[in-house]
């Protein structure tokens, strides 16, 4: 299941039949607001609008969406700072505690007056549903993982957002998604992410087919198929700190390595 599927690939699926139900932006229609300018700092635009939403628009919970923790902590510093105990701001990203992480589902306390605004990473794009949510703020950035096959390093860019990426923050809202850029910008955005697979170091792939037993890693039926140089500079790594040998398959080692989430 997938809320925006953007290509279906029917010779992969077999010829699997593709389901079409109506979403809930077409159902209950969220108004989309550009703004007329290119803002020139999303994270000052980001605050201000979300004080603003509570200035100006009748009560409902915001969500905010922002790159990382860094960002994600100055905003809450700010919004607080700005709005005192008007509002109760909620911060979510990945390395967040858990038992922090499920404040986002506590109910906005009363009075009534409070307003509850959640401020966080696209974790919140599609792995969550949060009732009371009202207005989404959506600044156009998230930050990504790409490899770079020079380097060999994994690194994380701030970037612009896909059209599938600005559809789903906008149906996290009820009624207004704010974006923080023109429409013409979003007309730009690509369609869809590029898939992780293409743009990451596969050796934690490679060693989980290698366990799968996969022998010919080329000739594996990905969904979105990685290219070959990709796979062997994978499988080189491997082979240098011990996980498989010369013939490409799994060393003691590489069996212990299996239960590590990021066995380099």
């Amino acid at each position: 299941m997938s809320a925006t599927l953007q290509a279906f690939n029917r010779e992969y699926f077999r010829g699997a039949p593709l389901i079409k139900v109506p979403s809930g932006r077409l159902l209950h229609p969220v108004e989309i607001l550009y703004t007329r300018q290119p803002v020139m700092d999303y994270l000052e635009s980001s605050i201000s609008k979300v004080i603003e939403i509570h200035m100006c628009e009748p009560t409902g919970d915001v969500l905010v969406f922002l790159t990382g923790e860094e960002e994600i902590e100055h905003a809450c510093s700010r919004i607080v700072r700005s709005l005192g105990d008007q509002v109760t701001v909620v911060l979510l990203y990945s390395s967040l505690p858990p038992a922090l992480q499920h404040k986002i589902f506590d109910p906005t306390p009363p009075p009534h007056a409070v307003r509850k605004i959640i401020v966080s990473t696209n974790v919140a794009e599609t792995s969550l549903s949060m009732d009371g949510i009202v207005y989404v703020v959506d600044p156009g950035f998230s930050k990504q993982k790409n490899y770079s096959f020079l380097t060999t390093d994994e690194l994380w860019f701030v970037s612009r957002i896909s059209q599938a990426s600005a559809y789903q923050r906008a149906g996290r809202a009820g009624k207004i998604c704010f974006r923080l850029y023109t429409e013409n910008t979003f007309n730009d955005f690509m369609d869809g992410e590029t898939p992780e697979i293409l743009r990451s170091h596969l050796v934690i792939t490679v060693l989980i087919l290698k366990r799968l037993g996969v022998d010919d890693l080329t000739f594996f039926e990905y969904i979105d198929p990685p290219c070959t140089r990709m796979l062997l500079r994978a499988l080189t790594d491997l082979f240098h700190r011990g996980a498989v040998d010369d013939q490409g398959n799994l060393t003691n080692i590489g069996h212990m390595m299996e239960s590590l989430e990021e066995p380099l």
